[in-house]
């Protein structure tokens, strides 16, 4: 099962939700995949290994906030439209291209060889997926009745939608989760990551602390126990 999680037919057959367009979600994958490949490849390509230890992701990062810089913000409020949704695959392309671009140590010792890039860190389908579904994409703009495609009477709104997604055991839910940290903070938002163990929060956190730091979102992502966040939000509340 672990290793049909990088193919897309298979992914997409497995997932269930309401109306839910896997068109949409194959079109906006491909975009996703063909951005972030470019960017992997160009960047490696122009990094020399004997001058630098990781590749300069700096000008990723200018492209990652100029694309994040879209959404509206007010004094208490953070406002997306479908403008800044259409660039959520070129937005994450960028962020997972700094992502594996910041951990090249093991590809750094097997260039040259043809599987080199195995020994990259990569996203895989289903992640990218899972994340889109939480980020509000892939909804279905028509129904089908009796063969027809008719507009939906229920009008799906500009602003994010909320989503839960499943993951499942060993496929990928701390990249899943510091990733779509990535864009909320990117877009201006304070963000919680919990989950029941201390343990493995602190190494989830850990993880992906580089990519935090590069973005410059490292102070509004906070991650703990689900303990940690109740007594947190009831501190801020009581007080």
């Amino acid at each position: 099962k672990m290793q049909k999680q990088d193919n897309l037919d298979y992914v997409l057959n497995e997932l269930t939700g309401d109306d839910m367009s896997k068109k949409v979600l194959r079109s906006r994958y491909e975009t996703f995949k063909e951005k972030y490949d470019k960017l992997v490849s160009s960047n490696l390509n122009f990094f020399n290994q004997n001058i630098n230890t990781e590749p300069d992701v700096e000008v990723l990062v200018a492209q990652i906030k100029h694309l994040a810089g879209t959404v509206t913000h007010t004094s208490n409020s953070v406002t997306w439209h479908r403008s800044f949704r259409d660039e959520i695959p070129d937005l994450l392309a960028h962020i997972f291209a700094v992502w594996t671009l910041q951990n090249t140590k093991h590809y750094n010792t097997m260039r040259g060889i043809d599987a080199a890039k195995s020994y990259l860190l990569m996203p895989h389908v289903g992640q990218v997926i899972a994340i889109f579904r939480l980020l509000g994409i892939g909804y279905e703009n028509y129904k089908k009745i009796g063969g027809r495609q008719i507009p939906f009477t229920r009008k799906i709104s500009d602003d994010l939608i909320n989503n839960l997604v499943q993951v499942g055991t060993g496929e990928g839910k701390s990249v899943v989760m510091a990733i779509t940290a990535c864009v909320f903070a990117l877009t201006g938002v304070d963000v919680n990551c919990s989950c029941y163990s201390e343990v493995l929060s602190a190494r989830d956190m850990n993880d992906f602390a580089s990519v935090f730091r590069a973005l410059g979102i490292e102070e509004r992502i906070e991650y703990g126990t689900f303990n940690k966040l109740c007594e947190q939000l009831l501190n801020e509340q009581c007080n």
